[in-house]
């Protein structure tokens, strides 16, 4: 068994420290293994909860996101879990690194709190819903999403780039990805949202807190990916 792969384990949860380029689950009838078959690897337990909870599934991250992933492990943990996710209850934190090209004008702390929907032109791509830029309807293939994400602030920085810790209280597809390009500091990467060229998208999911089922909390922080301080130098 690969514990590496493996962030935390009790009797309640699995958490995986999900590699960059591997589905959470499959996206295309030609995907061969996803982060729930390793998870199934790992604890075969999951087994009981069927393919129809996704076998604990709480949540996904993005195909090249890194980082904290997490599967109950029995169905009353799993319905728990999945009724807090969104609420604030849990505690999510991100590592993101960005072009550090014009960020004298980055405002840390801030809260982006733009809605977000569906490209009706993209099936990958995602829609800020910025007041003060007029989105044509044509565009528009879902209704707005209530998003929240918070750069709390830069860790690490040298002269080209800067490591932010990010905070996100709900979970919309690729939330932190557009905010931070609407706001225009792209994540490293991020060859949908307009991010500079680079070996893969540089954004982690590092930090979670959230409460057990005796309402203790749980801390559980992901090791950052091997070349993440090429960056941080």
């Amino acid at each position: 068994m690969n514990t590496s792969l493996i962030a935390f384990e009790n009797e309640e949860i699995l958490v995986l420290n999900k590699p960059n380029g591997l589905p959470s689950t499959a996206l295309t009838s030609s995907n061969k293994k996803t982060a729930i078959d390793l998870a199934l690897s790992l604890s075969p337990s999951l087994l009981t909860l069927g393919k129809e909870n996704e076998f604990g599934l709480l949540h996904r991250l993005d195909l090249e996101t890194s980082g904290l992933l997490f599967f109950a492990k029995n169905i009353k943990e799993y319905f728990r879990l999945k009724s807090i996710w969104t609420t604030g209850k849990v505690k999510k934190n991100y590592r993101a690194i960005i072009s550090k090209s014009n960020t004298e004008k980055l405002k840390i702390p801030q809260t982006i709190e733009y809605p977000i929907v569906h490209s009706k032109k993209s099936k990958k791509k995602m829609i800020a819903l910025i007041p003060t830029r007029r989105t044509p309807k044509s565009s528009i293939g879902s209704s707005p999403q209530e998003a929240k994400t918070t750069l709390l602030h830069s860790l690490h920085q040298n002269d080209k780039y800067l490591d932010l810790e990010i905070n996100i209280s709900t979970g919309v597809r690729h939330q932190i990805r557009i905010h931070l390009s609407s706001i225009g500091y792209p994540i490293l990467g991020d060859n949908i949202y307009r991010g500079e060229k680079s070996t893969r998208l540089w954004l982690h999911s590092f930090l979670c807190e959230l409460p057990d089922h005796n309402n203790k909390t749980i801390c559980i922080q992901s090791t950052l990916p091997s070349n993440w301080s090429d960056f941080t130098k």
